[in-house]
């Protein structure tokens, strides 16, 4: 469920679910940009109990650019020919 559908059930604003995710008092589940919460870990928020996994953190580091692989142009016979087929 979304940010206002959460805030809504568990009866506190949105700003103060943020404030309770960026905490990790609550945790909420990466969608593309957005985060969405599940009903399970709204329910251990109420009940005072602690959620089963961690929050994933993003990582902050750069992907790691790996080059192309080289491609050679062999004709289709030339190919069956050194593999043995």
């Amino acid at each position: 469920m979304n940010k206002r559908e959460a805030a809504r059930l568990i009866g506190v604003d949105a700003g103060t679910l943020d404030a309770l995710t960026a905490d990790g008092i609550i945790r909420a589940v990466p969608r593309g940009k957005r985060r969405a919460y599940t009903e399970r870990d709204l329910r251990c928020f109420l009940l005072g109990e602690v959620a089963a996994t961690p929050t994933p953190q993003r990582s902050k580091a750069r992907a790691t650019i790996v080059p192309k692989p080289q491609t050679y142009k062999f004709s289709e016979r030339s190919c069956r020919a050194r593999i043995g087929a």
